[in-house]
This record gives C-alpha cells, sequence and structure tokens, in this order.
C-alpha cells in the first residue's frame, strides 16, 4: 500500500480552549473516517503561528508539513482545508503547496467548507434545526469577512436563508460586508425583541469571544443590547458540532476521488 497522508490545513487559533474543540475534534474524526490514511495538520496564518511560538508551542505552516511528509517517502498526499470560502487563505495554501505537488505521485487539494451552492444549503439547513427561533427571536450568524471577492458567500447565504424559507436568520460579517449596522437595521426592521448571536467560524476565537461577545461598546452584543433588544450569545465554533464536521469529512472524500 502507498504510504499516504491527509493534511488538514487550517487558519489557527492562538485560543487553546477552542483549539481543541474544534480544530482538534476535526482531527479526531478525519483518523477516525480515514484509518488506512496519516493525517496531520499545519496552520496557515502568519501570526497564529507566531503566537503560539510565544506560547511555547511549534506548530508547522503548510510547508512545513508538506516538506516533512516528501522526506519521510509519502506518495500520496491530500490537502484539506478547514477555511469557511475560497478567500485569501485559500489562495495562500493553494500557492504554497502547488510547489510540492510533483514530489508525490498523487496529489490533491480539497475545498473550503463553503465551495459550492449545495455547501451553502447544508449549512442554512444545518443552522435552522440548530437554532430554533420562537415568535419574536432572531438568530444572527458573525463571519469572518474579507476583501476578497469571495466574501459575497456571506450576503449570497443571508439570501439563501430567505429563499428556503428559514425566516429570522441573518448574516454578518466583523470585517466585511455585511457589517454589524447592516444587521443592526435588519433586525429592527424584522421588529424582533430577543436576538442569539453565534459565529459563523470554525473555531471561536478572539472574533467570538471579544468582537461578538465582549462587553466593549462596539462588540456585536454591547450594539444590540443598546438597540433594545434581550442578547444570547452562544460562543461555540462550528468545529464543535458533528454535523458540521461531516461536512468536512464528505469534503476530504471528494478531493480523495479527485486525485
Amino acid at each position: 500500500m502507498k504510504k499516504q497522508a491527509l493534511l488538514l490545513a487550517h487558519f489557527g487559533t492562538s485560543h487553546a480552549d477552542t483549539r481543541e474543540k474544534t480544530i482538534g475534534a476535526v482531527e479526531r474524526d478525519a483518523r477516525e473516517a480515514f484509518p488506512d490514511w496519516e493525517v496531520r495538520g499545519a496552520f496557515t496564518s502568519g501570526m497564529i503561528l507566531r503566537a503560539l511560538k510565544k506560547q511555547g508551542l511549534s506548530l508547522q505552516s503548510v510547508p512545513e508539513a508538506l516538506e516533512d511528509l516528501q522526506n519521510a517517502g509519502f506518495e500520496r498526499v491530500v490537502i484539506q482545508p478547514t477555511h469557511m470560502i475560497c478567500g485569501e487563505e485559500y489562495d495562500k495554501l493553494r500557492a504554497q503547496a502547488e510547489p510540492f505537488r510533483s514530489s508525490f505521485a498523487e496529489f490533491s487539494v480539497g475545498r473550503p467548507l463553503l465551495s459550492s451552492t449545495g455547501d451553502m444549503q447544508e449549512i442554512c439547513r444545518f443552522f435552522d434545526r440548530e437554532f430554533p427561533r420562537e415568535e419574536g427571536e432572531a438568530l444572527a450568524l458573525m463571519g469572518h469577512g474579507t476583501e476578497h471577492f469571495a466574501n459575497a458567500v456571506y450576503p449570497a447565504l443571508g439570501y439563501m436563508f430567505r429563499e428556503m424559507g428559514f425566516d429570522r436568520i441573518l448574516v454578518g460579517a466583523v470585517e466585511g460586508y455585511p457589517g454589524i449596522d447592516i444587521v443592526r437595521k435588519e433586525l429592527r426592521r424584522m421588529g424582533v425583541s430577543r436576538v442569539t448571536v453565534t459565529p459563523l467560524m470554525l473555531v471561536a476565537g478572539d472574533h467570538a469571544v471579544n468582537d461578538m461577545a465582549g462587553e466593549e461598546p462596539d462588540s456585536w452584543k454591547s450594539l444590540l443590547e443598546s438597540d433594545g433588544f434581550a442578547v444570547k450569545t452562544v460562543v461555540r465554533g462550528l468545529g464543535e458540532y458533528p454535523a458540521v464536521r461531516e461536512m468536512y469529512l464528505a469534503h476530504i472524500r471528494r478531493a480523495m476521488e479527485r486525485e
């Protein structure tokens, strides 16, 4: 049998608690689902890798992990990103991986969680099931957002929730469109009094803890409370949900088939 490796490429987080509950859970599920594969992880964010090094943790970048696999004689390699969208980090991952393509007999790179219409419909159904809304209650999802054109996924998701009949679910982005001001305007238009806010991110790191649920006056929680809403925050990354981890496993299977 060929030596084969599955490399899970994460943006990463410096928060140890959510890292174990999300990134760790995805990697554990992958090891269980693909027992014939060597499963390893790497981070794509240089900022996170530097922060972890200061904490005494030495994790690998994607090029470092691929070089190790090459030196260890692996012949078949599949890289699966755990990013949300095909944005800047995914572009960077592809660029970093491409020089190693000729080093392996078989090599493929999977796609992020929300990279097709089917993916987006599935995540809409997931949130509708996971967060049932009573009358007068809405759900607001905080995505990361980006200046990359792939940011269009976030407003598309908002449209899709409405089109699929999943009322009172809004999508916003902390660093992209639609921002919190648009979320606030839409919530006022809906006439709801209660809002649950939760991340549309693999991990519940700095953005979820501070920008979403923090007590600072510019956090989503504080801004929504200043509008008069009763706000509940669910600081839980998507990697904590088995249904979302199964979506990643499905992406891995497709990446293995594309070789």
